[in-house]
This record gives structure tokens, sequence and C-alpha cells, in this order.
């Protein structure tokens, strides 16, 4: 009938009006949302002057603003990876977790791993310390606890000596960033000066300043224990030097010094100067007239010098 064709109709006008002023605008939105949310932002292409239009503008504007933003981090990102890789120092930083998240170049060619190598890897797996047991230690944690200088193992094998600073990175309270500090050479340097300041070159045994040191100490922590001082002297040592050269007489000292070691091994020995040593040995331990006739026999058997 003419009323059910009518009806028809309408609803045949309703659903285009309805697809076109409706559903494709919303269908246009869906669509950009749905890709933008798979991470490449995509702006509306509906331009209308109803409500839908102003609605995809201010959608277009928010993109915008992500996509500015997204752009700004990329560069800072870029930029603090270029200063990370060209910053002469050896910087790492960790997780929470204390594993390793990002490397320098220059900590790579200097500890001799490669980027693959440490990215993942747990920090304390570097260092050589008692912390190993531990298992979910935080990098911030293990800074802490640690002594400087920390023993850092290189990919050859060998022993680094390393201070080590660190520092929340900015923008990530989950993540840390850490550099190492090589003081190898430092630490060989100053082991050689005490070496310098407290042994006698020629013999290695202490000498009398540190001997003094030494034994002053443990007499005023232990001052009930009965101790005994030993000054020994070489007869005719003169003899030797004018006769043979102070060459040989510098082996003959040398030689004296590893007997007296073996004769009181639990003692402090030094050499005072020239040819005299001073041993210092816990009473207790000792008969007297017996290690005398020790250090004697030790001392007075056959010495052959080289020519």
């Amino acid at each position: 009938s003419l009323s059910t064709l009518s009806s028809l109709l309408l609803v045949i006008f309703l659903y285009l009006a309805w697809s076109r002023v409706v559903a494709a605008p919303l269908d246009n939105l869906r669509s950009a949302m749905e890709s933008s949310d798979g991470g490449s932002e995509q702006k509306a292409t509906l331009k209308t002057g109803d409500e839908f239009g102003q609605i995809a503008t201010a959608y277009n504007n928010m993109i915008e603003r992500v996509i500015l933003h997204r752009s700004q981090i990329e560069e800072r990102d870029a930029l603090f990876q270029m200063l990370y890789n060209r910053t002469p120092a050896l910087m790492l930083s960790c997780n929470q977790e204390g594993k390793i998240i990002r490397v320098s170049n220059y900590l790579c060619d200097h500890l001799g791993y490669t980027e693959k190598e440490l990215l993942g890897s747990l920090f304390k797996n570097l260092i050589k310390t008692n912390t190993n047991s531990k298992h979910n230690i935080s990098f911030f944690e293990l800074a802490k606890i640690n002594h400087n200088p920390l023993q850092v193992r290189h990919a050859q094998g060998h022993i680094l000596q390393c201070t080590l600073n660190f520092v929340a990175e900015p923008n990530n309270s989950n993540s840390y960033l850490g550099v190492l500090n090589d003081i190898t050479e430092e630490c060989k340097s100053n082991a050689k000066l005490e070496q310098l300041a407290n042994y006698d070159q020629l013999t290695g045994l202490l000498n009398s300043s540190a001997f003094s040191q030494r034994t002053t100490h443990i007499i005023n922590t232990t001052p009930i224990e009965p101790y005994w001082f030993l000054f020994i002297d070489l007869d005719r040592f003169k003899w030797i030097n004018d006769s043979y050269g102070h060459f040989h007489g510098d082996e003959v000292l040398k030689q004296i010094a590893i007997r007296l070691q073996q004769a009181i091994p639990d003692c402090i020995l030094s050499r005072f100067g020239g040819d005299e040593f001073v041993a210092f040995i816990k009473a207790e331990n000792h008969d007297i007239s017996i290690l005398l006739k020790h250090i004697k026999h030790h001392t007075n058997q056959r010495m052959v010098l080289s020519v």
C-alpha cells in the first residue's frame, strides 16, 4: 500500500542519513583512533562543521601534541644516548634488580665486553665481592654495601680496581646511572709508595720505622703478653764488602734475610740498617736457647755467591 511504501522509504532515508551523518564520521574517528593505538598516530580526515567535526578537530589537535611530545622525547633520548656513548667514562645503567640495561661504548672497550654480553646481565657478576650469594640485590644496595674500590672483572680475566658513583636516572625512578672510575694504576702506585715507605728495598723486610710502628702497636694493644726483641748483626761483614765488593755483600744480606725468615717464620723481622737485623717474637711460643741454636744453624750454612 501507499502507506507501507512511504514508511519503507522513510526508513531507508533515515538509514542513509544516519550512515552519512553519524556512522561515517564515527567510523572515521574509530579508524584513526585504532591506528593511533597501534603506535602510528593518525589524524581524522573528517571535516564538517557539526559536532562530529568539532570532535575530530579536537582529536587532531591532541594527536599533534602527542606527535610533538613523542618527537621531543625521541630527540632527548637520542641526545642522551649520544652523550652516553661519547663521554669518556665507564657508564652503565641498571634497574632495581641490578640488571644492566644500558652501557656506554667506552665501558665496553675498556672492560673488553660487547654490548650484547653485558645487557641483561647482573651488575654484581662483573665484580669480585662477597655479595655474589645475593640474588635479587638492587644496583643501589650493591653500590652502598661494597667497599671501594670495587674489584671489576675484565673480559680477559684480570681484575681492575674501580670506584663507583651512582645516581637515579632523571625521570626514571626505577633505574640508576653508574660511573666506574678505573684506579688500578693509582692503586699500584700507592702500593709501590707503601713498599718504599715501609720495606727495605734490598731484603724486602720491614724497615726500622715500619717495624717500630708495628711492634709498638702490638705492645700497646696486648700489654700483658711477653715478647722478645732479638738483635742480630753479622760478624766480619765489612771484610766481605771490602774483599768481594758491595754487590756480593748485598747478596749475603739477602740470603741472610731469607734464612732468618726460615728460622723464625712467626716473628716480625726487620733490617734495621747495614748488617743489623731485629726480630720481634712472642715469648711463649719459643724456648730462647733452642731458638738461638736454630737461628745459628740456619745462618751458618755455607753460602754460595754468584760470580
